[in-house]
């Protein structure tokens, strides 16, 4: 039996390591909460038999043979860019909001390229890879690693959708029914919204197209320059289009339904597992909730010592007055009146905890992250939302009917306990949330699987360019045929006004020979 079981070992060693693939990773925005989710993907490749390398800010806690990590040291510091919340909306502050995140982009991506592990990578030429996977985030110099291995490129979007990625495809976006990506409409806009979207989404990509992209490529031009064997480099709009496949952090009971192609793969929940076995402590505090528990967590950006000493003791007083226990992500340890009913850690298992029975709130800064994984267990979401896309995905759960918004600016110990009760007390919002959880976990396939499904079948066929449309080489007035439409109404026209020339012709002669037979009768 023992031979039996060694030969089944070295058999399913053998066909794992024939099956094995080679992927190149690439994280380089140094934000926390982005590797975790990128994370997932590269613990599920290496679990599969895949060999892993990875270039990233943070490191991975994966001891594994097939898994290299190249780090890139020291990070960039986000913090050179204002990331407070912001104060005024409109058109303008919008489009300032947009500028930020392409500088952002852009200054991280020429940071992580000149790291010096990273330029060894680049100018070595003893590597192989089957695939290269760049997280998707304003950093299209990057995907010059696809030229410079010789590989196809998959990308993964981990804020969801942006007009960019339709047209990588051969989409055209359709700002009607389709709002910008980081505005809070929904797919039923009025119309002073849609002259919102259009313009914001006009201005965006005539940015994009003249300011950034070719930034984007002078990044290029400064890193893959000197590499002969790379000569002549592709511009990065030509790397955009040869993106094989996109997998995208959405979902469609998080996000309405929006035109797509095959090669836009929503994925949002692939690293949503069931529940692990939670520490002895917090199961124990959780299990003993008999009016429920309050989760409250801002993630890895919101700083809790930095949090004004008034807005403070409105959270604790608040806390302290709730027949709710509450469970605290917090980096503060030393706080002297802390309520008898809260409990504070500076790291939980956040997914593991929404997914206890006795969790009635969650109280977050609204992450697309923690966003999914609250809708993902069911659990009414309490927003207090700071900086980028947090606004969006607020809305949004607002408008399904399972959250509430409550700004920073407008925290007293009344409006925090109004707030929290409505969301606890009224059983419309977990209802909601149930159903909305039903929807987001009815899934045909587990969406890791589809991921892994995608990264191996865009290996197997080196690329997937038959997954694009062939609108993606289209003029905009062919793709939406103008030119057409332009025959069809000026074709009429023109025999309608030729036709009516000719009667006018006939009349007039006509007339000269009626006038001429009554010249000759006189």
């Amino acid at each position: 039996m023992n031979t039996m079981n060694l030969r089944i070992f070295i058999i399913f060693a053998v066909l794992q390591n024939i099956f094995a693939y080679n992927i190149l990773f690439l994280v380089p925005f140094p934000g926390p909460s982005h590797y975790i989710f990128i994370g997932n993907f590269i613990k599920e490749l290496i679990a599969r038999g895949h060999d892993v390398t990875s270039i990233t800010n943070f490191k991975l806690s994966e001891n594994s043979t097939k898994y290299k990590e190249i780090l890139i040291e020291p990070k960039y510091d986000l913090s050179v860019h204002d990331l407070n919340p912001r104060k005024n909306y409109g058109i303008y502050y919008d489009f300032e909001y947009i500028r930020l995140l392409y500088d952002m982009g852009s200054n991280s991506a020429l940071h992580g390229l000149k790291d010096k592990k990273v330029q060894e990578l680049i100018h070595r030429n003893d590597l192989h890879f089957d695939l290269i996977i760049s997280e998707q985030f304003f950093q299209e110099s990057w995907l010059m690693f696809s030229k410079k291995y010789n590989a196809p490129l998959l990308t993964i979007g981990t804020y969801g959708y942006s007009d960019f990625f339709d047209s990588a495809m051969g989409l055209r976006t359709k700002w009607s029914f389709v709002p910008h990506m980081i505005l809070t409409y929904t797919d039923r806009m009025t119309f002073l919204q849609r002259i919102h979207n259009t313009v914001l989404s006009m201005m965006d990509a005539f940015y994009r197209t003249f300011c950034y992209l070719p930034a984007q490529n002078e990044i290029v031009q400064q890193i893959f320059g000197s590499i002969e064997s790379l000569q002549p480099l592709p511009s990065v709009e030509d790397l955009e289009t040869s993106i094989s496949v996109m997998l995208i952090n959405s979902h469609i009971s998080l996000s309405p339904p929006r035109p797509t192609m095959p090669g836009l793969v929503d994925i949002a929940g692939a690293g949503i597992r069931p529940p692990k076995p939670l520490p002895g402590d917090i199961q124990k505090f959780l299990d003993e909730a008999d009016e429920g528990v309050v989760y409250i967590s801002f993630g890895a950006y919101v700083q809790w010592k930095n949090m004004p000493a008034d807005r403070l003791n409105a959270f604790l007083e608040t806390f302290r007055n709730l027949r709710q226990k509450v469970l605290w992500k917090c980096d503060l340890t030393d706080i002297s009146n802390l309520p008898g009913n809260v409990l504070i850690r500076q790291w939980l298992p956040q997914t593991d905890i929404l997914a206890h029975k006795n969790v009635r709130l969650f109280i977050t800064h609204g992450g697309l992250f923690g966003t999914t994984e609250g809708t993902a267990r069911g659990v009414p979401m309490l927003f207090m939302p700071v900086f980028g896309d947090q606004f969006r995905n607020a809305a949004k759960t607002v408008g399904k009917g399972y959250g509430l918004v409550l700004h920073g600016a407008d925290v007293t110990k009344e409006s925090l306990t109004g707030k929290i009760e409505t969301l606890v007390y009224d059983k419309r919002y977990s209802q909601r949330a149930k159903e909305v959880s039903g929807i987001f976990n009815d899934n045909l396939v587990h969406p890791m699987d589809v991921s892994i499904f995608w990264i191996e079948y865009v290996i197997r066929h080196r690329g997937a360019a038959h997954l694009k449309s062939s609108a993606i080489a289209m003029p905009f007035y062919v793709y939406d045929s103008w030119d057409v439409y332009g025959i069809l109404i000026v074709l009429p026209i023109a025999l309608i006004a030729l036709f009516i020339k000719i009667c006018a012709c006939i009349c007039c002669q006509s007339k000269k020979s009626l006038v001429q037979k009554n010249k000759k009768i006189n």
